[in-house]
């Protein structure tokens, strides 16, 4: 259920505990389920749908192969310093990037002061939506997504010199 749901879940609120739960708009079937380019079998059963909202930036393919490899106890889990490590450093070179970005785009941009009210509401998908004149957040947030894949895929992102020139 937490990878493939379908309507009779949500139909008999066998997604309502904290973990399973669907956003809203999907318990009140105002969307449907995102279907799978073709269906899967897992055991006896055969899945269409996936979850919504989750890890959304992945394949059909990738999104089976994750599951199985999960059920199969196979996929070895980074600790939780691991993974704060990691996104610690993505982050810190992305914000580099994008703010690069920005200059060179809009001259004038600055990135707000941290203990200024504008730090706290600061939001790169709206900001990078004003200033480089982006109509859809789905674009921005695409944008955003492909440059935190590549910081985070591309070793050399996180190589000293290239952290250093950024």
């Amino acid at each position: 259920m937490l990878f493939f749901p379908n309507n009779e879940d949500i139909d008999r609120s066998a997604l309502s505990t904290a973990l399973l739960e669907l956003p809203l708009e999907y318990i009140r079937h105002e969307k449907t389920l995102p279907r799978l380019t073709k269906p899967v079998t897992i055991g006896a059963t055969v899945f269409t749908t996936r979850r919504p909202e989750f890890l959304k930036f992945i394949s059909d393919d990738g999104y089976i192969r994750i599951f199985q490899q999960l059920r199969g106890h196979q996929l070895v889990c980074p600790t939780w310093s691991q993974i704060t490590t990691i996104n610690n450093k993505v982050s810190d070179i992305l914000r580099k990037i994008i703010k690069h970005v920005m200059f060179w785009y809009a001259p004038k941009w600055k990135y707000p002061a941290q203990r200024s009210n504008n730090y706290a509401n600061f939001n790169w998908v709206k900001e990078t939506m004003r200033v480089l004149l982006i109509d859809q957040e789905s674009t921005a947030e695409e944008f955003l997504q492909m440059l935190w894949d590549n910081v985070e895929l591309n070793d050399e992102w996180r190589h000293e010199l290239y952290a250093k020139m950024v």
